[in-house]
């Protein structure tokens, strides 16, 4: 499965809100944020960012609520499932993780990557028993 966000012209785009968050210029973050999605109103690997850059700005219900919408459309990407947990750890809801996981693994059973972000949701849950079974899922894919 290739990423909606892999192409250059995509990377290129969204480099300028990646700059302004890690420089922890939040309201450039939202602004940029903001300006990306005009272009793109369902874009969610910026509605990710933008709920981190509020959850930075300590605005945590919005990030909260932005974070729920975007979990709620069953999202399916590695890179958005990937930002998605840093808003989830930064908030203490490790459990939406899972759900996440378990969702986007469910539409894509032989995708390696959403295969090990699930298992790692499932160590921060303590769920031992599903870990076990994910492991073999990877095993049996990767044979390592």
């Amino acid at each position: 499965m290739v990423s909606e966000y892999d192409s250059g012209g995509e990377e290129r785009r969204l480099r300028p809100l990646y700059e302004a968050i890690d420089s922890r210029n939040y309201k450039a973050a939202l602004k940029i944020a903001d300006t990306l999605l005009k272009k793109k109103p369902g874009h969610q690997l910026v509605r990710v960012l933008k709920a981190i850059t509020y959850e930075r700005m300590g605005r945590r219900t919005e990030a909260i609520d932005l974070a729920e919408t975007i979990r709620k459309e069953a999202p399916t990407d590695e890179h958005v499932l990937s930002t998605m947990v840093l808003v989830y750890k930064a908030t203490g809801q490790t459990e939406k993780l899972l759900e996440m996981y378990e969702s986007a693994t469910e539409a894509h059973p032989d995708n390696i990557e959403l295969l090990r972000g699930l298992f790692t949701a499932l160590i921060r849950v303590d769920n031992f028993a599903k870990q076990q079974q994910t492991a073999m899922k990877l095993y049996k894919f990767t044979k390592e």
